[in-house]
């Protein structure tokens, strides 16, 4: 999570009690918003120096409710129903699209803005004027906080603009902050969206055309980033090329509109299906939330069962590939992907990638009925029921299994005659030692099944309204043994099919204490502990199961700083002598037996790794020299990590070498490297330069091609 570091770049400003201080004096009826003295509202935050462009005259600053009343500061889960800005995103666009991908991952969100998960930053009762983010800076997470005055021009935001029903201000807000840390929004008027990624998640991000000029070994690319849980997000591009494949059910003028958007998709799965006549075809699994995006209907999608009849027959009954999956997720082939998307951004970390919440309704209240709070609240009360009694034997367990199995085949015939369109919980909890109020409020679409290791029945009755009452409490039971249980009393709102009423049913769950789990357990088996997908996948157990899910993992292999002085600048890596005055950084490498079952043949039993070689871009009195120069780095192989640090670079075997094209800020690249150690020795090309750089390495966890990601032929 984001830190409390801070640097030269922006002064410190205690948010916490900036705003005990503005909300005591309005107390005292001596209202006030905040004004940031040091990135004020007015010429000086527009521009370095004033050049005579008579728009910076014209500009004027405004807070958000002035702009629109209707406003908001931040939808929690939904998705943000906005276009991705693919005609200008490499312009003017560019942070708009990086706000774009990062609205997609709400672990991203949590961390850049804090409380989000909650609301906790709003227009509502303790709006002071003031708000807070953290920005990833050269390898720590540093906290601003700016005013809301945003510069407007012309009646309309200048830079960034607030979009969405009802329009939210996160992304223009986040955009001052990022100014400010650039010292005027002159300077962020153009640049590069990958580094903007980069410092708002903290994470290596890569940039793809897949139509134009695809990475070699493409396939494996896209694969090994899904199997290890990236953000990978895509766009259409420009020209379709196979015309028919999405499909436009509006008139023609319309459909011409629709299409001049595009929306972003998320790659959830990359594998290869076995055809009947023995060969393989590689495919993609995508998903799109937006409803204003066409609906794909080429091969292999939902209406097009002459492809889905070529796959081979044991296959589809084994993994079902077109029936476990989400409702607005859908196949194509890779060849058919590469004609038809033409962006593609992963975006690669330690911390796995969940898409989480988007099958709840967007919320922007800031009370205690937000989504995310019934989430913890629900994984909690799992974790707790989950606590193992010292009375409990192993055969009383087995006995409790066996009689909850009973009950639940008896009522599963009434769980699947009802269609769960809306479950609304209301949630009364409060810290007591056995069981506890407060509200809390969730929505959940599209259950078709539900079913609990436990005891279930239902009371009908007729009211309009969602109320429920969940507690936890330890009694004793009258069932077998007398064993210790947790009980949880639920009321939801079922639609049923043969009736327009809508019915409430009482849910009464009833399971043992068992031993707790480790979160690594109850990601893997459940998902994400603060995922809205564990409120259906968790307490609700989804008979459905997805075998393309990807459960693989990045690895931190190296995380180190390091300096280029005077001395060791103006290197040419073709000169050994001054090259082996500069840093050496060593890695050792080695993964367990196995591999990949899509390895390339030229790639086998190799380890991938992702390098970052970024230089120090910082802005402020400690750091003079930030003007990106030409930078590089060698690698070299030895045969251990005392021999690579103390040996002369001719006595090593080369590797590879990588130099930036030009300027640049960061360097990134994948390797595919046998086990053994390395000597990583970065470089400065430009003489006479003094300043820092980072090097990033991650790597693939060591895990077995069966738990690593899509089961696969």
């Amino acid at each position: 999570m984001a830190g409390n570091r801070h640097n030269s770049e922006v002064p410190y400003q205690n948010y916490d009690k900036l705003k005990q201080t503005i909300l005591m004096k309005r107390e005292r009826r001596k209202p006030e918003l905040f004004v940031d003295p040091s990135f004020p509202p007015d010429l000086s935050s527009l521009t370095y120096v004033y050049i005579g462009d008579d728009r910076y005259e014209r500009t004027e600053f405004a807070r958000p409710l002035e702009i629109y009343p209707n406003g908001t500061f931040a939808g929690v889960c939904g998705v943000w129903n906005t276009p991705f800005p693919w005609k200008h995103f490499k312009k003017r666009g560019w942070f708009e699209a990086a706000i774009r991908v990062l609205s997609l991952a709400v672990r991203y969100m949590e961390k850049v803005i804090p409380g989000y998960r909650n609301c906790e930053q709003n227009f509502d009762e303790e709006y002071i004027g003031a708000f807070r983010f953290n920005i990833w800076r050269f390898g720590q997470w540093v906290e601003t906080t700016i005013d809301d005055h945003l510069p407007v021009l012309d009646g309309k935001l200048m830079y960034c603009n607030a979009q969405g029903q009802p329009p939210e201000f996160w992304g223009a807000l986040l955009e001052k902050a990022y100014a400010k840390f650039n010292k005027a929004y002159e300077t962020i008027e153009y640049g590069d969206v990958l580094d903007a990624l980069t410092d708002l998640t903290g994470a290596i991000c890569e940039y793809f055309t897949p139509d134009v000029n695809p990475p070699e070994q493409f396939f494996y690319t896209l694969y090994s980033s899904v199997v290890n849980r990236s953000l990978v997000v895509c766009w259409r591009n420009e020209k379709r090329l196979t015309r028919s494949g999405f499909n436009f059910e509006w008139k023609e003028d319309v459909a011409n509109d629709v299409d001049s958007k595009r929306y972003l998709h998320l790659v959830t799965a990359v594998s290869k299906f076995p055809l009947i006549d023995g060969r393989e075809v590689e495919v993609v699994r995508l998903r799109c939330f937006f409803s204003g995006e066409p609906k794909w209907n080429g091969k292999f999608s939902d209406s097009d069962a002459s492809s889905w009849i070529t796959i081979n027959k044991e296959f589809l009954e084994k993994y079902s590939p077109r029936k476990n999956k989400e409702n607005n997720e859908y196949w194509m082939t890779l060849n058919d992907f590469q004609c038809n998307f033409g962006g593609l951004i992963i975006c690669s970390a330690t911390e796995p990638y969940r898409a989480e919440g988007f099958s709840v309704e967007r919320s922007y209240t800031c009370k205690a009925e937000n989504v995310s709070d019934l989430v913890y609240i629900l994984h909690s009360q799992t974790r707790l029921s989950e606590r193992k009694s010292s009375s409990l034997k192993a055969k009383n367990h087995g006995k409790m299994r066996n009689y909850v199995s009973e009950r639940v085949q008896k009522t599963e015939k009434r769980v699947n005659e009802i269609k769960v369109t809306e479950t609304n919980l209301t949630v009364k909890m409060d810290n007591c030692r056995r069981h506890s109020t407060g509200d809390a409020t969730v929505t959940s679409e599209n259950i078709t099944h539900i079913s609990y290791p436990g005891y279930i029945s239902y009371d009908h009755t007729t009211q309009g309204h969602i109320k429920c009452q969940m507690f936890t409490s330890r009694k004793h039971h009258s069932y077998p043994q007398e064993e210790i249980c947790n009980t949880i009393n639920t009321r939801v709102s079922f639609d049923l099919e043969s009736s327009n009423s809508t019915s409430d049913i009482s849910v009464i769950i009833s399971r043992p204490h068992s031993a707790p789990m480790s979160s690594a357990e109850t990601d893997s088996k459940y998902g994400s502990s603060g995922s809205v997908s564990q409120l259906t996948q968790s307490n609700f157990l989804a008979t459905r199961k997805d075998f393309f899910r990807p459960r693989g993992g990045w690895k931190q292999i190296i995380e180190q700083h390091g300096k280029w002085t005077r001395s060791t600048s103006g290197i040419c890596p073709s000169s050994l002598d001054l090259l082996s005055k500069c840093s050496r950084i060593s890695i050792a490498l080695s993964r367990k037996a196995g591999e990949h079952k899509h390895q390339p043949p030229s790639l086998p039993k190799k380890n991938l790794l992702l390098v970052s070689l970024i230089q120090d871009y910082r802005h402020g009195v400690e750091h003079s020299n930030n003007m990106p120069v030409q930078f590089g780095f060698s690698m070299y192989r030895s045969k251990n990590s005392e021999h690579g640090e103390k040996k002369h670079l001719s006595k090593l075997q080369f590797v590879l070498n990588v130099e930036s094209e030009y300027e640049s800020r960061e360097l990134k690249t994948r390797l595919n490297l046998d086990d053994g150690c390395y000597v990583v020795v970065p470089y400065c090309i430009t003489s006479g330069h003094e300043g820092e750089y980072l090097l990033r390495i991650i790597g693939e966890k060591d895990m077995l091609e069966n738990k690593n990601g899509c089961v696969l032929s």
